[in-house]
Formats: C-alpha cells, structure tokens, sequence
C-alpha cells in the first residue's frame, strides 16, 4: 500500500513537473510571439504611410475612366488632375509654384501652363504644340499672359522633352519617374531628359548660372488623400449655382452675401471665352476680388451687361449653363466648378462667354 501511494507521488510530481515545464515553454514562446508580434507592428508602422499612399493610387488609377491616359507616360498626371480628355482633345493644365529649391511649400505666385494635343490612341505628341503662359500671384499688379510654341526635341516611351526657342525653355515630363520640370531660360539642345538627375544634383545654390527648374506641388507631395474626389450632392450644387448666377446677373447685395460662403477658396479661376474670335483669357480672383468680381462688374466686365443664362444640369462637380442667343456687348456664365473639403464646398472656377 505504502509502496502504490509513493508510485503514485512520484507520478503526480512528475506531471507536475512536466505540466509546469510545458507552462514554461508555451509562456516563453508567447513572449517570443509577442516581441515577434511587436516587431513587426514596427516595421509594419514605419511602412504604413508608404503603403496607405501606394494603396490610395492604385485605387485613383483604377477608378479613371480613361483607357488611354492610364497606360500611358501621362498616367501620373492624369491621376492628379493635370492631364484630362475632354472630346478629341487631351488637356494639359500645369500649374508650376515652386521656383527654387529653398523649401517645399508653394511660392505666392505661379507660372501656369497650358495647352492641348489630338487625342489619338495610343497618344502621340505633336511636333509643335501651341501654348499658352500665364504668371499671377503677389508680387505683380496684374497677371502676364504670354503665348508661344513648343517645338519636340526628345520623345521615348518613358519622356517627352519640348523647347520654346521664343522663350528659351523645356517642358520636361518623365512619365516613368513621375516628374514635371519647366526650365526657364536654357538654350537649345542643352537639357536632356536622361541629364536632368545630374542636373539636380550639381546644383550649387551659390552659383547664380545654375540651372533650377520650375516644378509644380501637385507633383511633388507624396500624400495622395488631395487627388480624391469628394461626392458632391447634385441638389447642393444647383441652388449654390443658383444664389451666384443670380448674384452675377442681378448684382443684388443680399444674394451676393448670402453666395460668400462659396468663395472660401484662396484663388478663383476664371476663363472668359470670346464668341467672335474664339479665343480665351483666363484671370484669378484672389482676397476681396471674390467679392468685387459680384459687386463691383463694371471692373471686371467694363460697359457690358451681365445677362441671365438658362439652368441647364450638373455634370460630375461643375453645373452646365444653356445659353440660347447671344446678345452684343453682353456677358454670360456657361459653368460654374467647385472643390469640396471637410468645412464648405467653394466655387473653383467661373467660365463665362462674352458676346463681343
């Protein structure tokens, strides 16, 4: 009896012993699992902002309508709102803030851009393109407008590289490393595409002959969050469209007070198109000018009459004006575009027609 009770001490001790052993190990390996858990949310963390923005661009790029633009060198500046198709033409709307290289935030003043090519599929470039070149901001009593032609000097399936002899100038976009550059004052042939890196890096901030392009912030932030498109309520739309069509066309002082929550924005677009000769202007409505622009018309349209156009539909963050018959001397809205954020939606843009 003694003999079975000590057998079966032993036993117990040695279950024990085992049980407490494999305790031992499993809090061990938990410990282990925990610190490999915790490393990983480390590395995990210092990642998550790369890959959030890697994330956030694959689902800009496949929410783009456009076939054509996406598997294209243009791709990155059709996923920020640069480049865009609109009928048989292909857009180019490139606004470059950043002068120098002193600091990443936006300069007050901007040397804007534009232009349009035949959209064909696959896109082709043109040999020359017609362009126009506006500067605004602080610093300058009123916008310079200019106008030239760009000439290709360099075209490959990752690059395009034109040159202004007018102006001396490159407009240079790499689609494959996603850059923009306008370098101002150059002579011909002496920007490469392929040399621009080395460019860069040369660059003496003491030398006053050193080459520094123009680049444009839409290009340079990494934070993709700014290229997403708020849903806008098409009724909100309309009656925002209505209260500044009507502040336009009336010049009524309680309507414009009312529309002044629309005009948060710190610059307004503005594009006048000319009926007789089909050209455009394009101006910024910056500080009190928003307000003046409702006010004070005779500044901004001299002796012609504003007149009512006829509500036509929205159309994506932008409501369509009709206008049948268009009168002399006389001014109408064709579209009104807004931008969105967490606080107010704002009027971004203001295109009108002028009857000439």
């Amino acid at each position: 009896m003694k003999i079975t009770f000590l057998l079966l001490s032993l036993l117990i001790i040695s279950c024990s012993t085992k049980e407490k052993k494999q305790e031992s190990n499993e809090k061990i390996e938990a410990v282990s699992e925990k610190v490999s858990l915790k490393s990983e949310k480390i590395y995990r963390s210092e990642l998550s902002f790369e890959e959030t923005q890697k994330s956030l661009r694959k689902q800009l790029l496949n929410a783009k309508p456009n076939e054509n633009l996406k598997f294209s060198m243009l791709q990155e500046l059709y996923i920020r709102g640069l480049v865009n198709q609109i009928n048989d033409k292909i857009k180019f709307e490139l606004p470059f803030n950043l002068h120098g290289f002193d600091c990443g935030a936006p300069d007050c003043y901007s040397t804007d851009i534009t232009f349009e090519i035949p959209a064909k599929e696959p896109i082709e470039f043109p040999k020359t393109v017609d362009f126009n070149l506006v500067e605004h901001g602080c610093g300058m009593e009123k916008e310079i407008a200019k106008n030239g032609i760009f000439k290709l000097v360099e075209l490959a399936p990752e690059y395009v590289n034109y040159y202004s002899e007018k102006y001396g100038s490159n407009l240079v976009i790499l689609g494959e490393k996603r850059k923009l550059y306008y370098f101002p004052d150059t002579k011909q042939n002496s920007i490469k595409a392929n040399s621009i890196d080395k460019i860069l890096e040369a660059y003496d901030d003491e030398d006053e002959n050193a080459i520094v392009p123009y680049q444009s912030t839409v290009m340079t932030t990494n934070e993709y969050e700014n290229f997403i498109e708020k849903e806008f309520n098409d009724s909100e739309i309309y009656f925002a469209s209505k209260r500044i069509h009507e502040s336009f066309s009336g010049n009524d002082e309680i309507t414009i007070a009312y529309i002044a929550k629309f005009l948060e924005r710190d610059s307004i677009k503005v594009v006048i198109t000319h009926s007789i000769e089909e050209d455009t202007e394009t101006f910024y409505l910056k500080g009190k000018d928003k307000l003046d622009f409702f006010y004070r018309p005779e500044v901004y349209s001299g002796e012609k009459t504003r007149r009512k156009s006829d509500y036509f539909n929205v159309k994506e963050n932008c409501y369509e004006f009709n206008i049948e018959g268009i009168s002399h001397n006389s001014i109408y809205i064709k579209k009104l575009c807004y931008v969105n954020d967490e606080k107010y939606m704002s009027l971004s843009e203001i295109y009108l027609l002028d009857g000439d």
